[in-house]
C-alpha cells in the first residue's frame, strides 16, 4: 500500500496510523534508506510494507476516526541563554575573593 503523507507527519505518525506499531517506524525509514528523525514533506508517497497484523485494532482505530496523527516538531535552534541557570563556573561566571 503507498500512502501519502500530511503536514507535519513524522515516520512514527505513519507507523502507528498504518501499522499500529510505533517500532515499525524503523522498517519504514530503513526502507527509504533515511534517518528515523527526517523530517517528511506533505505530499510525499511511502510504501508500506508488510507488517505484523498484532495491532491491527490500533489500525482499525485510525480508520474508523478518520484520525491522523501528525506530531512533527520544527527544529528551532535556541541561542545563547542568560542567566544563572546557565552560567558555567569559572566561564560565565566568575567567582571572586573579597
Amino acid at each position: 500500500m503507498i500512502v501519502t503523507t500530511l503536514r507535519k507527519q513524522n515516520y512514527l505518525d505513519l507507523a502507528i496510523q498504518y501499522m499500529g506499531n510505533p517500532a515499525e517506524a524503523f522498517s519504514l525509514a530503513y526502507q527509504k534508506k533515511e534517518s528515523l528523525t527526517k523530517d517528511l514533506q506533505a505530499g510525499e508517497e511511502i510504501s508500506i510494507p508488510k507488517y505484523d497484523q498484532k495491532y491491527q485494532d490500533v489500525v482499525n482505530y485510525f480508520k474508523a476516526t478518520k484520525a491522523a496523527p501528525a506530531t512533527a516538531y520544527p527544529f528551532q535552534e535556541v541561542g545563547m541563554q542568560e542567566g544563572v541557570g546557565y552560567w558555567y563556573i569559572n566561564t560565565d561566571f566568575i567567582v571572586t575573593e573579597k
